[in-house]
């Protein structure tokens, strides 16, 4: 997908999701809705991602990029400022966005795995370590 459509595609589920309360357009309540504050603009940046549930009750999602060799830019924004904004369907609420270390990572990412077969082709497609997030609900 270029550029211009990958981000039109995004700005359009974005707004579906929003509209919808996540019904029908969150792929069997795997894609969230994640708000970023930019690592050099402040502003705020909304995004669809897959999530999956981690075994403490947290969100987590990973930085594939579709296995890209480069970290996607919210990864950067989250590193800046970890205060995020997660809306699973209807569910709002404010987070704090924790990179995990080894082993933890390695064990949410073979979650991502199992509840997906893009997570390993995203894997084997970079040599670079998929860093993933746990979002911690701050409520």
């Amino acid at each position: 997908m270029t550029g211009d459509l990958n981000n039109l595609f995004v700005r359009a589920h974005t707004k579906l999701y929003q509209l919808l309360g996540g019904r029908g357009v969150d792929f069997g309540g795997r894609v969230i809705l994640l708000t970023t504050t930019g690592a050099r603009s402040g502003k705020q940046r909304t995004l669809p991602v897959m999530a999956i549930a981690t075994p403490s009750g947290n969100l987590a999602v990973a930085a594939s990029l579709a296995g890209s060799d480069s970290h996607p830019q919210w990864y950067h924004n989250v590193l800046r400022n970890p205060t995020v904004s997660v809306q699973k369907a209807s569910d709002q609420y404010s987070a704090t966005a924790v990179v995990e270390l080894e082993p933890e990572r390695t064990l949410l990412y073979e979650l991502f795995e199992q509840g997906s077969d893009q997570f390993t082709g995203y894997k084997n497609m970079t040599t670079r370590v998929i860093p993933v997030i746990s979002l911690r609900r701050d409520d």
